[in-house]
Order: structure tokens, then C-alpha cells, then sequence
């Protein structure tokens, strides 16, 4: 019974772990959308906001993006040097 109830125990361990990898990947995947949608709302906005600035906030989002896509083991596209 013993071992059954370890068998058992690192099974669901082990399911959990994968349960709770997806769940952060899909919480990333989720950041990288709102990062998309922080750009493109800066691009709406771009003649409101000073030059500085707006090369501050793009190049975090850059950072961001970067942080987020080696977690998940992809390449950042680097998409908003421009």
C-alpha cells in the first residue's frame, strides 16, 4: 500500500508540475499579447508623448518582450526599433 500511495503521489506531483508549467506559459503568452497592445497604443499616441519618452517606453516593452520570450525559450522580434 505503501508504494502505491507513492506511486500514486508522484504521479499527481508530476501532473501538477506539468499543470502549473502550462499555466505560466500561457500567463507569458498573455504578457507578450498586452505588450503588443502597449505598443500599438503608443503608436496611437505617438505625437502626445515626447521623443524621450516615448524611446524610454518602447525600449522597456523591448526588454520585456526579450525577458519574456527567452523564458519561454523563443527569440524576441524585436519588432519596435523603429
Amino acid at each position: 500500500l505503501v508504494e502505491e500511495y507513492e506511486m500514486r503521489s508522484q504521479h499527481a506531483n508530476s501532473e501538477d508540475a506539468e499543470t502549473m508549467a502550462e499555466h505560466r506559459q500561457a500567463r507569458q503568452r498573455l504578457r507578450l499579447v498586452a505588450i503588443d497592445a502597449g505598443r500599438a497604443k503608443l503608436r496611437e499616441h505617438t505625437e502626445q508623448v515626447e521623443s524621450s519618452t516615448h524611446l524610454a517606453l518602447l525600449e522597456e516593452l523591448d526588454l520585456q518582450e526579450q525577458q519574456i520570450r527567452n523564458a519561454l525559450g523563443e527569440e524576441a522580434t524585436g519588432e519596435s526599433t523603429s
